[in-house]
């Protein structure tokens, strides 16, 4: 999950949360330390234009509200720039804080903590319902502190399912798309150990001349404009080193659409488990690589069997020599 989280955040915090059984009561957690963080080295604040009625003006009149009403209105209408805290990340960051402490099985003493937040929060008090927007933020220079914060709070928010159930038992769930969890590690991972090749996920394209059938394939590697290999990633297990028939003609549909003479396949695997093979189509010059990662071990393991993968696909960082 450290797609979603800087990995140095989350390896300093998880260290001591291994052993808990409870996922959802971890993470509130783990928001609650970013958040603490964040609010410790102050809360971003943003100019933000509002309107109002004032009994002493600022900023500028609205002079043609004045004309619609006879009379000297008073309180004046006025528009003016309000700094403010009441911004997105922190509205996002306050509604999370709302949403962990009404996680029934989180100790007293982080519930404690998590009001704590609140009240540093208070500032953010306009809702926050909207949070599409979080996949594709970027922090900017002052927005750093952030991060860790801000991508807990979305997973939170958009994975955890807090109610009351009917009868006299309560639930809880956190869930994850482990498929999508899966192709975006192995995404970022395979972009930081590519070498002067710029890594793409869901790149739009067609499989036919006219632009029908389009396709988007999980990761595609480009160099100087070009496309040079393609894969897709399967949260599934390989069966004796092979592939799902239904993937390998995903994979020669795309590997034909790029004109690739390679397309791969990424699987997940238990230890001692074949690691891959290749298939050569029949009537065609093209191969079909399956390969897959022990996901049981731990990160520094899967980091090399990832860097095994780039070098396998041609595209492995080469040390360059002092």
């Amino acid at each position: 999950m450290d797609i979603a989280v800087p990995s140095e955040t989350w390896r300093r915090e998880v260290v001591a949360l291994q052993a808990d059984p409870d996922l959802l009561a971890v993470m509130a957690r783990l928001f609650c330390v970013a958040c603490e963080d964040v609010t410790a080295r102050g809360l971003r604040r943003s100019y933000v234009v509002d309107e109002d009625l004032l009994v002493a003006p600022r900023g500028r009149i609205n002079v043609a509200q004045i004309a619609r009403r006879p009379g000297l209105p008073v309180p004046v209408p006025c528009r003016f720039d309000e700094h403010t805290a009441d911004i997105p990340i922190n509205r996002l960051l306050r509604t999370a804080v709302e949403r962990a402490r009404r996680i029934p099985s989180l100790a007293p003493v982080w519930k404690h903590r998590l009001r704590a937040q609140l009240v540093a929060l208070a500032d953010a008090v306009s809702p926050m319902n909207d949070f599409t927007w979080v996949p594709t933020w970027q922090p900017g220079p002052m927005e750093r502190h952030y991060e860790a914060a801000v991508r807990l709070g979305h997973l939170l928010l958009r994975h955890a399912s807090v109610r009351d159930a009917a009868g006299d038992v309560s639930t809880k769930t956190f869930l994850l798309n482990m498929n999508d969890l899966f192709e975006k590690w192995v995404t970022r991972r395979l972009a930081e150990a590519s070498h002067d090749v710029a890594v793409i996920a869901q790149h739009e394209t067609t499989l036919g001349t006219s632009r029908e059938i389009p396709m988007e394939p999980d990761i595609t590697f480009w160099r100087d404009r070009q496309v040079v290999a393609v894969a897709d990633c399967k949260y599934k297990l390989m069966r004796d080193g092979e592939g799902n028939n239904p993937d390998y003609y995903q994979a020669l549909a795309y590997a034909t659409a790029y004109d690739l003479a390679d397309a791969w396949l990424i699987y997940a695997r238990f230890p001692g488990d074949p690691v891959g093979s290749t298939v050569e189509v029949r009537n065609t010059d093209r191969k079909l690589h399956t390969i897959s990662i022990d996901l049981t071990g731990p990160m520094d393991r899967m980091l090399e069997q990832v860097k095994g993968l780039a070098r396998e696909i041609g595209v492995m960082r080469i040390a360059l020599p002092a």
